[in-house]
């Protein structure tokens, strides 16, 4: 009786153990793949290596192809399709790495400057892919300076609190108001390239109705615009497709989009 008795308390004893050391084993595995993803996660971190989905332009040349996204130029590993599309606007989803794999001779010996490789994971062509699309909507002037002098740097900022003056361009016309109802034919060549070289705007027949402008503000305005339209304005992104500066040399402009 004795005998089955320390039996059956050893056996309950070894199960109690065994229960409680698989529990113990379970907590440990559960702890260290916790471990393992914080830790992976952290070092994707650090090395910028997680997905991102960003609207950039696809420049190509002998060297590679890029994505340029923020002012920065990415080399694109194995681009398939995407070198077809130079100058084209993506939306893209891709992953930095430390670099790309050699594809064999260079075929040129141009430098580009670039920020780093890529895999791009995913990308589509934007609905803004074409530069006729780059200013499409409706803007309203947030700021404008005008060059007072015979110098590039004769430049004076006009005060446009509490003004209400808007740009709207669509389908290659540009209409606006400022004292006068404007109106022309615009044009936009190029888009931001590793060279330096940066999209334009001009417009061609600007016109306007003929009131008589009582504040002096609203006539300095609209002579800065057409000025400025007729000889080209630079188009330099502040946030892309939300804010942009038009600098010219008779005037310089920023626009924000109408919400």
């Amino acid at each position: 009786m004795v005998t089955l008795q320390s039996q059956a308390t050893s056996l309950k004893k070894s199960s109690l153990y065994t229960i409680g050391l698989s529990l113990l084993m379970a907590t440990a595995n559960a702890v260290q793949a916790n471990a393992v993803q914080v830790n992976t996660n952290t070092a994707q971190a650090k090395s910028g290596n997680t997905a991102q989905a960003k609207r950039g332009i696809i420049d190509v040349d002998c060297s590679g192809t890029y994505l340029k996204v923020d002012g920065k130029d990415y080399l694109v590993c194995k681009p398939g399709q995407l070198k077809k599309h130079d100058n084209r606007v993506v939306d893209a989803r891709f992953t930095k790495v430390s670099r790309c794999p050699p594809v064999g001779t260079p075929v040129c010996q141009l430098y580009h400057a670039n920020s780093g490789s890529i895999n791009i994971n995913s990308w589509k062509l934007s609905t803004s892919a074409s530069s006729a699309d780059l200013l499409q909507g409706s803007w309203k002037i947030t700021r404008m300076k005008v060059n007072v002098g015979k110098n590039a740097s004769s430049f004076e900022e006009l005060n446009l609190d509490g003004r209400n003056l808007t740009l709207s361009f669509n389908a290659g016309r540009v209409t606006g108001k400022v004292c006068n109802a404007i109106w022309s034919n615009y044009t936009i060549k190029g888009l931001i390239s590793s060279n330096g070289s940066m999209p334009y705007v001009k417009t061609a027949g600007f016109s306007s109705t003929k009131m008589v402008c009582q504040d002096q503000l609203l006539n300095e305005v609209e002579t800065g615009l057409k000025a400025g339209f007729k000889a080209g304005y630079q188009v330099v992104s502040i946030n892309e497709g939300v804010g942009y500066y038009l600098q010219g040399k008779s005037s310089t402009l920023k626009i924000e989009r109408q919400q």
